[in-house]
């Protein structure tokens, strides 16, 4: 009774106030993002690299779409497992941050397969990668359900 109580706080918690996404907060933000998954039974792996540094726009926008798409998991996928990574690619110039929520549920079907057209929930997720200079693929994960990856540059400004 104790851990459900926790845990719902902690949900509460980060709800009221986001947390703490500077230097190796995002990673941690994501394992908790999995929390909730994982109380209703859901398996979530999430696993990170080491990344390059970030700016606050681009932590937000790959926090809030980990966040939304594993919203869309849970209310749609009908999923077993989902699987969360977070890693950079590239190197020099050219060095990007891929984050990737892929799980083994119903996919996206006909409709909106691998176009965002027709939900607005997965539009304004583009949208905002887009914004910084990023594109969201999505499409079925192979072997069965869905996959979305954002493929975000990193700013070497930071």
């Amino acid at each position: 009774m104790v851990r459900t109580a926790v845990a719902s706080l902690r949900r509460v918690m980060l709800d009221v106030y986001p947390p703490d996404l500077s230097a190796d907060g995002l990673p941690r933000a994501l394992d908790d993002l999995a929390l909730p998954l994982q109380a209703q039974g859901l398996t979530v792996d999430v696993r990170t690299g080491p990344l390059p540094p970030l700016g606050p726009q681009q932590a937000a926008t790959l926090y809030r779409t980990a966040k939304d798409s594993l919203a869309n998991v849970v209310h749609h996928a009908r999923a077993a497992c989902v699987w969360v990574t977070l890693e950079a690619e590239g190197s020099g110039r050219r060095t990007a941050v891929r984050l990737e929520v892929a799980d083994d549920g119903v996919g996206f079907g006909p409709a909106h397969r691998g176009r965002p057209d027709g939900h607005l929930g997965l539009k304004l997720m583009a949208d905002r990668v887009a914004a910084l200079g990023g594109r969201l693929e999505m499409g079925d994960r192979p072997g069965g359900g869905a996959r979305i990856a954002v493929h975000l540059p990193v700013d070497h400004e930071v």
